[in-house]
């Protein structure tokens, strides 16, 4: 045979505002702003009377779950304000016990987010990082040609002019900025006009039967004028032939 906890006492206002039981055995004061210290004389109370938690929440209505969160004071067990305050006090009221002040709970900090999330964002962002860094250097490497031309100072003009005229048939060959051209045979008459940004290495047969000008100024090589001859035309030695 299950036994209920007696009827609730008549409860009786002093003149603070404060209720007392009124079962003449008077009536405990626990400090309502510490949790635990509330969670240890409900518990206690309970024991006293022994009562079991069944019958207490078939007396005040309120789910087990709770009544156990409120013994061992497990707030984030319990339900949000004005809930878990109410709870509080109708089960203080009905031990008896009174609350100096209303239960004080520390609000509940804003939810945060997992740590598996963040290390799962991080880890995401870290692929992306990457990812990004492997397009760029795949990027730079194709068009290193074209970058490195764009960022290549741009020659001017060429200043190294040589026109040669051949005044019998000969085969001349000659080099412009250090690239050769094939051999060539000339006629009477013929024309060959060169031009370069640095250096221009003419062979001829011979001076003799030659007209030969460099920066449009009529020049003649001198020594031998019958033997094959190397002119070299070189701008930082002043712009003659050598």
């Amino acid at each position: 045979m299950t036994t209920r906890p007696p009827a609730r006492p008549a409860a009786r206002r002093s003149a603070g505002g404060v209720e007392a039981s009124s079962d003449g055995a008077g009536s405990s004061v626990v400090d309502g702003g510490h949790g635990p210290a509330v969670a240890a004389a409900l518990k206690a109370g309970r024991a006293e009377r022994g009562w079991s938690l069944d019958e207490v929440a078939e007396r005040l209505r309120i789910p087990i779950a709770y009544l156990e969160a409120l013994e061992e004071w497990r707030p984030d067990d319990l339900p949000d304000e004005p809930y878990r305050g109410a709870y509080q006090r109708a089960y203080a009221e009905l031990l008896g016990i009174r609350l100096s002040a209303p239960p004080r709970v520390a609000a509940r900090p804003p939810g945060l987010v997992p740590l598996w999330v963040v290390r799962v964002l991080a880890s995401l962002l870290l692929v992306a990082l990457v990812v990004l860094v492997g397009v760029q250097v795949d990027l730079w490497w194709r068009d290193r040609d074209e970058i490195a031309a764009r960022l290549a100072p741009t020659p001017g003009p060429p200043d190294q002019r040589v026109r040669f005229e051949a005044r019998a048939p000969m085969e001349v060959r000659w080099e412009v900025d250090g690239v050769a051209a094939p051999a060539r045979a000339l006629s009477r008459g013929d024309v060959l006009d060169l031009v370069a940004h640095d250096t221009i290495s003419l062979v001829i047969p011979g001076a003799a039967n030659t007209v030969i000008e460099y920066n449009g100024a009529p020049i003649a090589p001198s020594g031998d004028q019958r033997g094959e001859r190397r002119l070299v035309f070189i701008d930082d030695v002043g712009g003659g032939p050598r």
